[in-house]
């Protein structure tokens, strides 16, 4: 729950100091209202931010550091339907040889840490979950404290755009070439021929990349890029 504490210091006396509790009464309506509004909004902009990437065929939620659902898009209800469910507000998964990687995953997140778990949906095909921190610019979109967790299907993957990636993930120019090349199989002295640079600076942009998408492998940035790429709807 949203909070607000406000205290004023240093009173010259103990009159003074209960006087000043009779303006900050008179202050509570306001910042009561004040609070809700940005509770509100922070609403609002999570449910857009999953739309958003549901309009790409991407299947989204947002979620708040102690895991209760901010907001989530169908996509993301319909592929998890049996798989993850809410208990008290709060997303869990279903199969208990997996709960302890669940809440791992999402532990590591909350602690700016990206991470993915695959899980299998009954006899079907194995997908992928993906635990994005909100770190740097994307805080912008997906307010501090949250969490985005993405469904990520391989057979249906491609990869971002340049720009996408650069706006997601706070990646400079050079980094976002780096990790889209590598996102798409090149591998590093491959990424460095094709920028024309030396082998050094690929891996120098790519340990960058790294670092604020929150992973410490290629395959799993390629993944971890793919999962939010347009679809074909």
């Amino acid at each position: 729950m949203d909070g607000l504490m406000l205290t004023l210091e240093g009173f010259p006396d103990h009159d003074s100091a209960k006087d000043a509790v009779a303006v900050l009464n008179g202050l509570r309506p306001h910042l009561a209202r004040a609070s809700a509004i940005s509770a509100r909004m922070k609403l609002e902009q999570a449910t857009a931010a999953t739309e958003a990437l549901a309009a790409i065929g991407t299947a989204a939620a947002v979620l708040a550091s102690d895991a209760r659902v901010v907001s989530v898009n169908a996509e993301f209800s319909n592929l998890t339907k049996g798989v993850l469910s809410e208990k008290n507000g709060r997303l869990s998964i279903r199969d208990s040889s997996s709960i302890l990687r669940f809440d791992a995953a999402f532990e590591a997140a909350n602690r700016g840490l990206g991470r993915s778990i695959a899980v299998r949906k009954g006899k079907e095909a194995q997908f992928v979950i993906h635990f994005v921190p909100s770190t740097r610019s994307a805080q912008d979109v997906f307010f501090g404290g949250t969490v985005l967790v993405v469904i990520d299907m391989p057979s249906a993957s491609t990869v971002l755009n340049i720009d996408l990636i650069r706006s997601l993930y706070d990646l400079t120019p050079a980094e976002a070439k780096v990790a889209y090349l590598i996102a798409g199989g090149e591998t590093p002295s491959g990424a460095a021929s094709a920028l024309n640079v030396s082998i050094e600076t690929v891996r120098t942009h790519l340990k960058r990349a790294f670092a604020k998408t929150g992973v410490e492998r290629q395959a799993t940035l390629s993944s971890r890029l793919r999962c939010m790429a347009p679809r074909s709807l």
